[in-house]
């Protein structure tokens, strides 16, 4: 598989049985008593709003403890005969991608002196358990590894998020010139964890040398590749190398060519490391896929970003997946040496390739406002629940326009973390602030930025969304429009 270190993507459950709760209408008889009816199941169409695309899809299944209350805040209330203890659930105003990392205090400076010496170290990693296949040998500036094993319990593994059964294997790719790739042994659902693995070898993007006749750019390289078991050693050099001719030497082209980026520090992915099957999953415009790195379990997992059907190939992207496809194409040609990609992006006719340029064009351009991205509150979200409209007019058209750009990215297979987590996130609230009308629809966006966010972001945990699941109508949202 052909993929380097040197692109990054910049911005990114299984599915239970939903059964929307009915709403209980209510009606007045020739007396002015009010009288109930049976219950009727509602959706957005009875307020008026028609949504189409990944609305009207069944991918979120509420499961059977749906209404199981998970508490996280507690509000006392008082009523006529005794006083009632009120769960109030958040619903998570923002993506949570919270990883432990190195105090920069702990880490120096390397430098190139005189001599050519650097402060720099190989440092062996202890295998984990149930990811073992040989050691991790990694390049250190000094002080960097006494940094990370300072952190509470490095490296270590969230239980929840491992699978004991395999559900890939790798063989021969069906796109030309590609090699072998990484293909569903069964069927996987969005947000499906496929695969965790942990570098067996990793180093700084750049590495210092000091030039001259005699200097030799590899020689970090050199140094892991003979700490490395045989083992280690059988697994680099199977690799794929899309760079044979060239000033590039051999073990730097695979290096470059199957390189995943690990963020020390958040969003500087400064370090690139092999893993052994990860690093052969090969490239698609419209990935099925979704690769992340965990710094506190020093390991990658790959998600699912769509339904992949067994025998599927598992493809990720190599390069930003907003860029029109002529840019798309020059990097693949220049850091991959894929001479045209042939997905299903890629292969549309002009006109409809045009469209598709256009549409991640637009999400390329677009940017959450800053507000949501420094956590603070929805005001205009507030103020269309506060409206005393009694058709939701405000709020109607905020479920629109979120809805237009989920809808964008599902169109083009472009799923990008700050927008989907901005949008799904409010459309859970504006759904739940309509009460039972609006329940079914919360329901199903609460399960559709769970997944999402999990596949594009790699969270430890879900953020506080398997809370709101649980119990939607505990949510501080659920039916705020009604109550005021």
């Amino acid at each position: 598989m052909r993929r380097g270190f040197l692109n990054r993507e910049h911005r990114k459950d299984k599915a239970n049985e939903e059964t929307s709760k009915p709403s209980h209408k209510w009606t007045s008889d020739s007396g002015g008593t009010a009288t109930r009816r049976e219950p009727v199941a509602v959706s957005s169409n009875d307020i008026g709003i028609t949504t189409r695309g990944f609305l009207k899809k069944d991918y979120q299944k509420q499961s059977n403890d749906a209404h199981i209350s998970t508490p996280v805040a507690s509000v006392s209330t008082a009523s006529s005969s005794q006083n009632k203890v009120a769960k109030v659930i958040p619903i998570p105003s923002r993506p949570i991608h919270t990883l432990p990392t190195p105090s920069p205090g702990l880490i120096k400076t390397w430098g190139i002196t005189n001599t050519g010496s650097t402060s720099a170290r190989v440092a062996y990693f202890p295998l984990l358990p149930g990811l073992g296949y040989c050691p991790g040998v990694c390049l250190f500036p000094s002080g960097l590894k006494e940094a990370l094993e300072s952190m509470p319990d490095f490296p270590s593994l969230n239980p929840s998020f491992m699978r004991p059964d395999i559900v890939y294997e790798i063989r021969n790719s069906l796109i030309p010139n590609a090699g072998v790739g990484m293909f569903a042994t069964e069927d996987l659902d969005v947000g499906d964890m496929i695969i965790m693995e942990y570098p067996f070898l990793s180093q700084p993007q750049e590495t210092p040398y000091v030039p001259g006749p005699n200097s030799d750019p590899d020689m970090f390289m050199r140094a892991l590749f003979r700490r490395l078991p045989q083992e280690g050693q059988d697994i680099f050099w199977s690799l794929h190398n899309c760079k044979p001719i060239g000033p590039s030497s051999k073990m730097k082209g695979i290096f470059d060519t199957n390189g995943l980026p690990m963020d020390l520090r958040p969003g500087d992915p400064v370090y690139v490391g092999l893993s052994k099957n990860i690093s052969r999953i090969n490239h698609s415009c419209v990935r099925n896929a979704q690769v992340t790195w965990s710094l506190q379990e020093w390991s990658w997992r790959v998600w699912a970003l769509q339904p992949i059907k067994k025998g599927d190939e598992i493809t990720i992207s190599y390069v930003p997946p907003d860029l029109p496809r002529l840019a798309r194409q020059q990097i693949l040609r220049d850091n991959y040496s894929i001479s045209s990609c042939i997905c299903s992006c890629c292969s549309l006719p002009p006109a409809l390739v045009k469209q598709s340029d256009e549409n991640r064009i637009r999400l390329n351009h677009y940017t959450p406002p800053q507000w949501y991205m420094d956590g603070l509150p929805d005001i205009e979200l507030e103020e269309a629940a506060r409206d005393l409209d009694p058709d939701y007019r405000k709020l109607k058209e905020i479920i629109i326009e979120s809805t237009m750009w989920m809808e964008l990215m599902d169109q083009e297979k472009c799923w990008i973390a700050p927008v989907t987590g901005f949008h799904s996130q409010r459309l859970v609230k504006a759904w739940s602030a309509l009460g039972p009308k609006g329940r079914s629809m919360a329901v199903k966006m609460a399960r559709r930025a769970q997944v999402l966010e999990r596949a594009c972001l790699g969270m430890r945990s879900d953020g506080g969304w398997e809370a709101v699941l649980r119990d939607i109508e505990a949510s501080d949202w659920w039916d705020k429009a009604r109550r005021v």
